[in-house]
């Protein structure tokens, strides 16, 4: 299947209000990492524009773009200048001074070569926003355990899974640094009363508890 036809079919049936609540966690945690405060930000994959949409109401001018045709509509719809792009096949221009990438390269075929993709569009004293998720948190080892595992019901199959050594390995080979990491809690932000215990357990063991990791990096100096 087409990729954007892939992932047009992906948002048409994703559920909508937990993506988003996700989404919206995910700002937020970046948004507190992020040292820069202002200029020129890129959203990469960014989904129906609400990512976008929180980055521009916090004074960033704001862009983004996806794969998906129908994804791109409704970002559009929200004000935000977005656009159709591929970034395993084509090469992103100008310049940013924060580049935002939430939950992408798991999709990707090349991660290296998209993050460098992203580094060339970078100013020399840019940040990069990157999140993954952390596919082996405490409840898929459990459906292991039990052999109730199945990549099969993911919502998009992940092409690429990723470890803390691994994920250090790539960033290094993009000639970047991780700056600061956090994770994000495996508890649902919706599921307020044990919000707080979630956040408890991943400053415990983000291993176990957290559900993805969001990185800060900058070009090694």
């Amino acid at each position: 299947m087409d990729k954007k036809v892939y992932f047009d079919k992906y948002w048409e049936e994703m559920n909508t209000e937990v993506a988003d609540l996700r989404t919206l966690e995910r700002v937020g945690l970046s948004s507190k990492l992020l040292t820069k405060k202002r200029g020129r930000l890129l959203d990469v994959g960014c989904g129906r524009g609400i990512g976008s949409e929180m980055f521009s109401k916090m004074g960033f001018q704001v862009a983004g773009f996806d794969i998906s045709p129908e994804a791109v509509a409704i970002t559009k719809k929200r004000g935000i200048d977005a656009w159709l792009f591929d970034l395993e096949s084509d090469t992103l221009k100008g310049e940013y001074d924060v580049i935002i990438c939430l939950e992408v390269l798991q999709f990707i075929v090349d991660p290296l070569k998209v993050l460098k993709n992203l580094k060339s569009a970078l100013k020399e004293d840019g940040e990069i926003i990157l999140s993954l998720p952390n596919e082996f948190h405490i409840w898929q080892r459990v459906k292991i355990l039990f052999g109730r595992f199945d990549f099969a019901k993911y919502d998009i199959p992940h092409l690429r899974l990723f470890h803390p050594q691994e994920i250090s390995r790539l960033v290094e080979k993009a000639e970047l640094e991780i700056v600061e990491k956090c994770p994000v809690s495996i508890v649902p932000p919706r599921s307020t009363p044990l919000c707080y215990l979630g956040k408890f357990l991943t400053k415990i063991s983000g291993s176990l508890f957290a559900i993805s990791f969001i990185f800060k990096l900058r070009r090694i100096r």
